[in-house]
């Protein structure tokens, strides 16, 4: 049985040249995307300091009765998701449940676009998914309702999920074909 050591076939094939550049360049430009989407949520879904108006009275940082919708007037220090939609008091669990959603999106997009990849391929799953993801990331961008919001979320990252496996597969695939 013949048996080749890592060493030999780097010997045999040759090492990384100009191609094996390119590659790890496309691998890196798809790769980097999404840790800027997870940290993302650190930024547009940090608490805020605000203030709930109800008449005369004041508070700060809390609600009357510990909901939004006693409070005549709302104002906040920062421009947040969290102040976009008054995801205070009562209603702070909308803001944690837009990163569950993304992991949720995660979870589904690796099972059912893993058998997706199978079915059309690679190469064009890995195109589709990329247009997923910068479409559905432009609709969280631009979008005014917090349900388009939550669910352009969860589609970043349902396409992001299979996206991140492919692009291994597919540059490993490249690089067998030349």
């Amino acid at each position: 049985m013949f048996k080749m050591e890592i060493d030999e076939i780097y010997h045999e094939i040759g090492e990384s040249g100009k191609q094996q550049i390119k590659y790890g360049a496309v691998l890196f430009l798809l790769k980097v995307y999404t840790p800027f989407i997870i940290l993302q949520y650190t930024f547009v879904a940090r608490p805020t300091q605000f203030q709930c108006y109800r008449g005369e009275e004041v508070l700060e940082n809390h609600c009357f009765e510990n909901k939004v919708s006693v409070c005549t007037n709302l104002t906040y220090s920062e421009r947040t998701i969290v102040a976009e939609w008054d995801l205070v008091c009562d209603r702070n669990w909308m803001g944690k449940a837009t990163m569950s959603t993304l992991m949720l999106g995660f979870l589904i997009g690796a099972i059912v676009l893993g058998a997706l990849a199978d079915k059309i391929g690679r190469k064009s799953s890995l195109l589709i998914t990329l247009c997923g993801v910068l479409v559905c990331n432009g609709i969280s961008a631009i979008t005014t309702e917090y349900s388009v919001y939550v669910f352009a979320r969860f589609m970043v990252f349902f396409n992001i999920k299979i996206l991140l496996f492919q692009i291994h597969g597919w540059v490993f695939n490249i690089k067998i074909q030349c």
